[in-house]
């Protein structure tokens, strides 16, 4: 499984997993189930661009940013370091509720 989770660093040195199979009209739905699943509560709203979304979330000790583009797609990034293992996790999470369209 680890080996299809695709995990990269932002220019801000982020954890970031991106999901390029999630489109922007799943966006939505998307980011409530990983809410749900993991007890997540907005910390902002979500900010609707021309090319792009984004929606940070918190657990209450960790805030994870759920975002859309349209060069990337779905991507779940750590505001923090102390949020890396929870995009680790939400990238776990999103590949067992998701499969990727790609591996069939």
């Amino acid at each position: 499984m680890s080996s299809s989770l695709h995990f990269f660093r932002d220019a801000s040195n982020r954890l970031s997993h991106d999901r390029g199979d999630i489109d922007s009209i799943s966006y939505p739905e998307v980011c409530k189930k990983v809410a749900d699943h993991f007890g997540l509560k907005p910390t902002s709203e979500v900010i609707v661009g021309f090319d792009q979304m984004f929606w940070d979330f918190t657990d209450g000790t960790s805030t994870v940013e759920l975002a859309w583009d349209n060069w990337l797609c779905f991507m779940a990034t750590a505001k923090e370091p102390t949020a890396e293992p929870l995009v680790r996790n939400i990238a776990a999470f999103l590949y067992e509720a998701l499969p990727s369209k790609s591996e069939g």
